[in-house]
């Protein structure tokens, strides 16, 4: 008799137990964030039972889905207009197709962007003279070092400092019997820089 009304009440149990739907929270980037670049989305989904996906989505368009916490997903922000912004929707989904979203606003801000430094290479190297040449991005000042050594001090080897316009200097009257060494840093108006690898001209 026991064993019987274990085994109701145990039934009973089970049939009163409802499978809840997940939860999902987007904990990266804050909402209100400026972005720029590639930005990752991250989220946190749990289920009474299993969490089968999260999709994510920018302005209703899918940008992918991820199975494996944590749940990420990877938004591409360089052709996108400055200044806009953008819904971002997490939905999680588990394995009885119940779901659960998070939305957050984010603004794409291309000023974040640091410099680029493209190119910088020597042109056209005599005894005596050669040119340097560089190409770079989104930057507004270009300072650029020389030394003797490959230990570049950029306070004490600074050369010249150049607005960003320029893409070429000419250097005359070098030593024929010396070693010398460049680097350029480039800065833009938020102050973030790029620096060169060390470039070196015998």
């Amino acid at each position: 008799m026991m064993l019987r009304y274990l085994f109701i009440t145990l039934f009973f149990f089970i049939l009163c137990t409802k499978d809840k739907p997940p939860t999902v929270e987007i904990t990266t980037p804050p909402d209100g964030s400026h972005i720029t670049g590639q930005v990752v989305i991250q989220a946190i989904a749990n289920d009474d039972l299993e969490v089968k996906e999260v999709r994510f989505f920018v302005d209703d368009s899918s940008i992918g889905l991820d199975t494996i916490r944590p749940y990420l997903g990877v938004w591409e922000t360089d052709t996108i207009p400055d200044l806009t912004i953008h819904s971002i929707t997490a939905i999680a989904s588990d394995l009885k197709d119940q779901t659960d979203e998070d939305s957050i606003s984010l603004i794409v801000d291309h000023s974040l962007r640091p410099p680029v430094i493209n190119r910088f290479d020597t042109s056209i190297v005599r005894s005596t003279s050669l040119w340097l040449i560089w190409k770079v991005v989104d930057a507004e000042t270009i300072s650029l070092y020389r030394s003797l050594s490959p230990n570049i001090d950029t306070i004490t080897h600074l050369h010249l400092k150049l607005p960003a316009s320029v893409e070429s200097i000419h250097e005359l009257w070098l030593n024929q019997d010396l070693h010398y060494y460049y680097l350029i840093i480039v800065k833009d108006k938020e102050g973030q820089r790029a620096r060169s690898p060390i470039i070196d001209v015998k």
